[in-house]
């Protein structure tokens, strides 16, 4: 095992041991999801680990992070508000190790900060979580479903945040080879209907349609094909040549998705889009993010 991994699933173990009954999580991306699409822990690049918890349990999972050696620091109390009203997430959790820096992201939801739409409950939606062995150690973490629709929507935020396309190359083919897998793998689970059924009793059926097809485009099987026929609709289709993640701040791509993908200066694309307030935005989340 390669010594990073070792060290954040040790990490990772003193954690979830803490935790224990406390409050529902789970272990969103990362090596579960590599352990889903691929049936192998090491096909997905690991820089952090996320865990999925309930907006009411930030405090007490802040208490045995920090007890755990972990510190999460804003530069005043305005930024801390900030990033609670605008984004879906914490600021990163470091802990310095002898090896190297381990990163955890606390995700209290699953849309983006700006989300206006119906928002998913979160306690809910862990309700089902599930437990996977991951090197001797049992963590829990999404269903296939689940795991799906969370992929869905933070690879739709990834590819259309204003912020996340200034800052590095949030459009990226392992992306959706990570959706064609996770399908693919799990294809008598996630059933075509099941799918349907879940965006639309979330309301994400234009995220999921946006994924899908774009994802069919890069891996041409009939059987994504059937999901992207049963998703197809109307809003989906207005949101394919546009980026940006609510109505004010969309904007048409002026080139195609290929050329999009694995682009490493996406801002140099939208640069002369955007707006003054656009660009604001960008600046203030880098301060409370990073770039």
């Amino acid at each position: 095992m390669p010594t990073q991994l070792l060290t954040i699933t040790k990490e990772i173990s003193k954690i979830v041991n803490d935790i224990g009954d406390r409050f529902p999580y789970a272990i969103i991306k990362g090596i579960p999801l590599s352990l889903m699409s691929y049936n192998d822990f090491f096909m997905r690049k690991i820089g952090d680990v996320d865990f999925l918890i309930d907006k009411k349990n930030i405090m007490e999972f802040d208490g045995i992070l920090k007890k755990n050696g972990f510190d999460c620091e804003y530069s005043n109390r305005e930024d801390k508000l900030i990033a609670m009203l605008y984004s879906h997430q914490t600021r990163p959790y470091v802990k310095n190790t002898p090896i190297s820096k381990t990163f955890i992201d606390v995700n209290y939801d699953i849309f983006w900060g700006e989300y206006t739409g119906k928002r998913i409950n979160i306690e809910e939606f862990l309700s089902n979580s599930i437990v996977v062995n991951i090197f001797g150690m049992e963590i829990r973490t999404l269903s296939p479903l689940k795991m799906l629709v969370a992929v869905i929507l933070h690879h739709y935020k990834e590819t259309n945040s204003l912020y996340h396309l200034a800052t590095h190359n949030s459009i990226r083919q392992e992306m959706f080879c990570d959706v064609y897998n996770l399908v693919k793998n799990n294809i008598s689970i996630i059933s075509v209907d099941a799918v349907v059924d879940i965006c639309m009793r979330y309301e994400i059926t234009s995220y999921a349609y946006y994924i899908l097809l774009y994802t069919y485009q890069l891996y041409p099987d009939e059987d994504i094909l059937k999901y992207v026929d049963a998703l197809r609709n109307e809003e989906g289709e207005k949101l394919l040549p546009c980026y940006g993640l609510d109505a004010k701040e969309r904007k048409g791509w002026t080139c195609d998705f290929h050329t999009r993908i694995d682009e490493t200066d996406l801002f140099a694309l939208i640069q002369t889009q955007l707006s003054e307030e656009d660009i604001k935005k960008i600046e203030r989340s880098k301060l409370i993010f990073g770039e």
